[in-house]
């Protein structure tokens, strides 16, 4: 998908989120914020922000893999353009690297193989917190078929995430199978690499902090 067309969703999609927002401001009656609720509102905002950073910092370290060069600004600009995208937009993580890649574009052009691995590895901690959860918050005592049902699915989305999360270190391997067309946008910043310590960290601070912004 094209930056131009990138662009005009996600300008479809921020005006018909604003519509809903007004229809409902001046249809319902929504309860007035207590100064707590509004502390915890900017809490979870600066987190929301923190974790955004981190992202960043991956998509930066991702690009310097590849060998390229990102200030680290610039790289966070990147991520809040791509989880915008993301949360904007049905679907949106699919085209995220795409946004992450284009708004980067005038400063490093080969970048979108970086922007991949950023998301595929945000993803893989997700799919492995979501399997841990699924282990940990099963029902023990009622629900039993649920709770069987949970402790099936959950080595499977564990295991879906650490193949997704280290397989990714052979994403340069993969690109000789894509399309001709394709692989020459993207070949030179697909690269193995497998996430070291680094990456490990920028990926769980990023999900930690997303995950106590939803807490606040």
């Amino acid at each position: 998908m094209s930056p131009k067309r990138v662009a005009i969703i996600a300008g479809i999609s921020a005006a018909v989120y604003i519509g809903v927002a007004v229809f409902v401001f001046d249809n319902f009656e929504l309860p007035p914020m207590s100064p707590v609720a509004w502390a915890l509102v900017g809490a979870a905002a600066v987190t929301q922000i923190s974790a955004n950073w981190f992202f960043g910092l991956l998509f930066k370290e991702s690009i310097e893999e590849a060998g390229g060069s990102l200030p680290a600004l610039s790289a966070f600009k990147g991520a809040l353009v791509g989880a915008g995208v993301a949360r904007l937009i049905p679907a949106g993580g699919a085209i995220t690297p795409v946004a992450m890649a284009w708004t980067v574009r005038d400063e490093e052009k080969a970048s979108t193989g970086a922007a991949i691995r950023t998301v595929l590895l945000n993803y893989a901690a997700l799919l492995i917190m979501t399997g841990v959860g699924l282990l940990i918050a099963r029902p023990r005592e009622s629900a039993q078929v649920l709770s069987v049902s949970l402790v099936v699915l959950a080595p499977f989305v564990l295991g879906a995430g650490l193949l997704l999360m280290f397989g990714s270190g052979k994403l340069g391997s993969l690109s000789r199978f894509l399309p001709q067309a394709i692989r020459k946008r993207i070949d030179t910043s697909m690269i193995d690499h497998l996430p070291d310590l680094e990456s490990q960290l920028y990926i769980w601070a990023r999900i930690v902090l997303e995950a106590s912004a939803l807490g606040w």
